[in-house]
């Protein structure tokens, strides 16, 4: 094997090496797309907030379910109304009922949902913001109307239905202001305002067909003192639908802050406590923005079979490089490294000053450095060595006015003299220098 192979195979070893060294000790930037994510720990996930809501539910029933809101209530208003029909005709057709119940609970995750429906039922949905269509509306309205509860959390939403006109509702934008803070009407759960960050500007209008049915449960204050509704509860048939503006409370970065676990807390006791509690996740998609950028050679870590076949590659090739390229040896000089003699220059220019005797150039050099060093470390102007100079040292260097005092007068009584310096200025030059500058 010639040497340029070796150098080769060398070569692309350590690099390798490097690329897997960096990878594995690489730190991902923090993300702060607002993602509602319950396996996402970024900003504006939810994994907080899944972890921490069934402590929230101690006394209720709760169960962590999703993706799809519309999907949901579909599957479980045609499970109840069937159940209802085979009740019905329990004593004909038993056997059909328990055969169609069967299916629906191998199709679905339906745990205790045959007892759940008769008891009624609330959904807590929590998204950055869905695609509310005619049969979404419907199918929300007509399972609310059956006595459930739905508090639902989006932003840049209608809730509006121009064809059946079901729900006047429409969250609206309010300009050239900023939102300062939120609160809940009911002072017995919190008299509290929450300074949550980032915030929107949506607020609800209300038509007046259905103003007698909404109950205002929250407002959001804004920089201009006008105070709007930002969460309200609706009554419709036998149930109630909450609707809030800012999913981005729930976020992790702001239930980490301060007091606002408490205006969920309390946003969450609007759900009635005899209610069994499905709480809408994105478990079945965690990645709502598409495919995350992978980093290199993580395709290959993350296989078992990949990941084995790599490193067996990677012994192979070490034991390749270590038994077949065979070092030559050579003489090596032995090189003396370059002394320095800074010191030993310094000493012997100063013992040519202090032979000849000439202290007073000394000193000005002295000085001409030591205010050159002060210029270039602390940007300090020296032009003149005044109280300016005294007070700007002082708070750059931190160092103890009277020895910046004590050392700006030697300075200046040094550069009016008229006799020529002694030994022991030099001295005491040195001496105040020592106490100004490190």
């Amino acid at each position: 094997m010639d040497n340029s192979l070796k150098k080769i195979l060398l070569a692309f070893g350590l690099l390798i090496v490097v690329i897997f060294i960096f990878q594995k000790n690489k730190r991902e930037p923090i993300n702060w797309n607002e993602s509602y994510s319950i396996s996402d720990k970024n900003p504006y996930g939810l994994y907080i907030l899944d972890q921490e809501i069934d402590y929230l539910f101690k006394n209720k029933n709760i169960e962590h379910t999703g993706p799809n809101l519309y999907d949901f209530i579909s599957d479980y208003l045609d499970y109840s109304d069937e159940v209802k029909a085979s009740q019905t005709e329990h004593a004909q057709e038993k056997d059909v009922s328990n055969e169609y119940e069967s299916e629906y609970i191998q199709s679905w995750d339906y745990r205790n949902f045959k007892e759940d429906f008769l008891n009624k039922t609330s959904i807590i949905s929590i998204q950055n913001q869905s695609y509310m269509d005619t049969y979404l509306l419907a199918n929300i309205m007509e399972y609310v109307a059956n006595g459930n509860t739905i508090v639902m959390f989006e932003t840049l939403q209608d809730y509006y239905d121009e064809e059946n006109f079901q729900l006047p509702i429409k969250a609206n934008y309010y300009p050239n202001s900023s939102t300062k803070s939120i609160s809940l009407t009911n002072n017995t759960i919190t008299k509290q305002r929450f300074a949550i960050e980032n915030l929107n500007n949506q607020y609800f209008t209300v038509s007046d067909s259905i103003v007698n049915k909404v109950r205002v449960l929250g407002y959001k204050y804004f920089d201009d003192g006008v105070k709007l509704p930002n969460l309200i509860e609706y009554k419709y048939g036998k149930g109630k639908l909450i609707l809030g503006t800012d999913p981005i409370i729930f976020t992790n970065y702001n239930l980490l802050k301060s007091n606002n676990h408490l205006y969920i807390e309390g946003v969450l006791s609007y759900l009635p406590s005899e209610n069994y509690t499905y709480f809408m996740t994105d478990k079945d998609y965690d990645n709502l923005y598409g495919e995350k950028d992978q980093p290199l050679l993580s395709f290959i870590l993350k296989n078992e079979e990949l990941r084995w076949a790599w490193y067996f590659c990677f012994i192979t090739l070490g034991l390749f490089v270590l038994f077949t390229v065979k070092r030559k040896q050579r003489i090596i000089p032995i090189i003396s490294p370059l002394t320095n003699t800074t010191i030993e220059f310094t000493k012997t220019v100063s013992s040519l000053y202090i032979q000849n005797k000439d202290y007073s150039d000394a000193m000005h050099k002295s000085i001409i450095y030591t205010l050159e060093k002060l210029r270039r470390l602390y940007w300090i102007d020296t032009s003149q060595l005044d109280d300016k100079f005294v007070e700007s040292m002082h708070i750059k260097t931190n160092k103890n006015k009277e020895d910046i005092i004590a050392y700006v007068n030697f300075v200046n009584a040094f550069k009016n003299a008229k006799h020529p310096a002694g030994e022991g200025d030099l001295i005491r030059l040195n001496n105040l220098t020592d106490k100004i500058i490190d």
